[in-house]
């Protein structure tokens, strides 16, 4: 097998979030959003997130991914539709100027939860983070038929990898955050752009439906958990892309969720769980990925040469960095977790890349490390 690096870092946290924008002179549908195939197999547009990026457990399980839905927005007047990119489902430039844009994106489950993602974008703008008590203060609008909290920003943009220095920017942002999966619209451009455009985002995020993907014909999991359709991967893909491991003692596997390819249980806590969570291309990235778990847990961001101090373990053929960050976390349910820590590797394999995270109570997680670095070095393809 070949290297990937895994690195130590001390308090993490995943947060991924992207924002989008509509349409409002005309309405086009987008049937699918996105579809990766994996070593050359052919799949229909149904297939669950897992089968898209060529990942599957070779040992049954059921997974509780729901298929992408289809897009239908209004596009405001001036604005233009741009193709999609990395996580965004839909790409939108407003005006004339290329680096002015509005996108949108959806993500499984709370995407690290409200505050999280608040304080993440206003870290993008220069600005400091909010406290839990003060998100009932920011004002509300709707996004895609959900409440979403509304965020008007100014500052200087940095952007999500943190190197932009747009001094008198601003940014709109719309986060309807839940459970059940996650919607985020964000704009940013000059302040008085944005100023002049703030209905025409109010309107877009009005107007934006999803439609649900009907099910599949003979898709033996239709009408299963949430009602949305389920499919595997053709045979050439399982016998090429089935991911498979060696299960640690003391830890369960659970029932996945939304767009995790698998789910553990730990020792039996209830605060502490490990994850596998596929993504598209190269994710965004290794060090942005970690910076983004950084600012979940508070934390600031940390460069490129930091990384690279990390130890480093084999995970599917690569040597990867090892991320050790110890913080408050809050996961997807639950109540915070004042003294916690997350152990994380990221694993980027070209057209794809998987994210295997453990997190809990820090005394949890330490007694777990050396079966998590074993775990996901056991990881391959079968």
């Amino acid at each position: 097998m070949g290297k990937q690096a895994i690195l130590l870092v001390t308090g993490f946290g995943l947060v991924l979030t992207v924002g989008a924008c509509r349409r409002s002179a005309e309405v086009r549908d987008i049937p699918e959003l996105r579809v990766e195939k994996a070593g050359g197999s052919d799949f229909g547009p149904e297939a669950d997130t897992a089968t898209r990026l060529g990942f599957r457990s070779s040992r049954p399980q059921m997974l509780d991914t729901p298929a992408k839905p289809g897009i239908e927005f209004d596009l405001p007047p001036g604005w233009k539709e741009l193709p999609p990119s990395g996580m965004r489902l839909l790409n939108l430039q407003i005006g004339d100027a290329p680096e002015v844009q509005c996108s949108l994106t959806t993500l499984g489950g709370d995407a690290g939860g409200l505050l999280a993602n608040v304080n993440r974008w206003r870290g993008q703008i220069g600005l400091d983070g909010i406290q839990v008590e003060e998100l009932a203060a920011l004002p509300r609008a709707a996004l895609a038929g959900k409440e979403a909290v509304l965020l008007e920003l100014e500052g200087t943009f940095a952007g999500m990898s943190g190197s932009q220095n747009k001094a008198g920017w601003a940014m709109l942002g719309l986060l309807a955050v839940a459970r059940e999966g996650s919607v985020f619209l964000k704009a940013v451009g000059p302040a008085a752009t944005m100023k002049a455009e703030k209905e025409h985002f109010m309107a877009l995020g009005r107007s934006i439906r999803m439609k649900p993907a009907a099910p599949a014909q003979g898709d033996p999991h239709a009408g299963m958990g949430d009602g949305m359709p389920r499919t595997g991967p053709s045979a050439a893909q399982a016998a090429r892309g089935a991911l498979a491991w060696d299960l640690p003692k003391g830890w369960t596997e659970k029932q996945g969720h939304e767009m995790r390819l698998a789910s553990f249980a730990i020792d039996g806590s209830d605060q502490t769980e490990c994850y596998l969570f596929p993504l598209g291309g190269d994710g965004g990235g290794t060090l942005n990925n970690v910076n983004r778990w950084r600012g979940q847990m508070g934390l600031e961001p940390v460069d490129g040469a930091t990384l690279a101090q990390a130890p480093r373990v084999q995970v599917l053929g690569h040597e990867v960095a090892l991320v050790e960050i110890a913080g408050s976390f809050q996961g997807m349910s639950g109540p915070v977790i004042a003294e916690a820590e997350m152990l994380a590797v990221m694993v980027e394999l070209g057209d794809r890349a998987l994210t295997v995270k453990l997190t809990g109570p820090k005394a949890v997680v330490q007694k777990s490390k050396d079966r998590f670095v074993a775990f996901v070095r056991s990881l391959r393809f079968e």
